[in-house]
């Protein structure tokens, strides 16, 4: 499996933990739905965000060297070959 991979499908467990204790949160009615949405929400947010990223590599097939964030969205691999694309080229 590719480090892109990889780090696709770490983000996407991180999620699905953060959505479990939202959802057990939800149920105990303890804290209000707003502040609970307000809590979850954002992190759950950014590790999909995290997990499409990464998924972009995988799909133009890159290598990333370790510390390197993915892409937050599909707009610049659209216009680089992706033979010739690097990691900077899709940030």
């Amino acid at each position: 499996m590719s480090t892109a991979r990889a780090n696709a499908n770490q983000s996407l467990y991180l999620a699905k933990i953060l959505l479990d204790g939202w959802r057990a949160a939800l149920e105990g009615e303890a804290v209000p739905v707003l502040s609970l949405q307000r809590a979850f929400l954002p992190g759950v947010q950014a590790h999909l965000r995290q997990s499409y990223g990464w998924f972009l590599l995988e799909i133009v097939d890159l290598d990333t060297p370790p510390g390197v964030s993915p892409p937050a969205n599909a707009a610049a691999s659209v216009c680089v070959e992706p033979a010739a694309a690097t990691v900077a080229d899709l940030m």
